[in-house]
């Protein structure tokens, strides 16, 4: 449950973020059109816990680049997010998630009996 909450509030922000990004741009071709899209689909996939590492090293970089404001109208929280994004790389999407289903649960196995201690 804790990396649901994790990519939720994360893709919650990109997605918000988005919508602030694209209210203020006319044209499809834009810059900050395009940079709105990348957020919002990266924010899409967190929440959805699709393709994780990708979408959450999007995240970052994209987060990174709107907390330095590199990007125009942007926060100074998107450094939060940027870390909080790169804990959900590291730590992978969760067994609430489209890529547990896709790619199954990961599982640790620690053989039984194996005394490593004489090697």
């Amino acid at each position: 449950m804790g990396l649901l909450l994790l990519r939720s509030a994360v893709g919650a922000e990109l997605i918000r973020q988005s919508f602030v990004y694209l209210m203020k741009t006319d044209s499809p071709q834009s810059p900050t059109f395009v940079l709105g899209s990348m957020a919002g689909l990266s924010g899409a996939c967190l929440l959805l816990g699709f393709l994780t590492p990708l979408s959450g090293l999007v995240a970052v970089l994209w987060s990174i680049g709107a907390g330095l404001s590199w990007f125009p109208g942007t926060e100074s929280g998107m450094l939060f997010v940027a870390a909080v994004a790169l804990a959900v790389v590291f730590l992978g999407p969760g067994g609430f998630s489209i890529d547990c289903r896709l790619f199954g649960r990961r599982q640790i196995v620690i053989p039984h009996g194996a005394d490593h201690r004489n090697n």
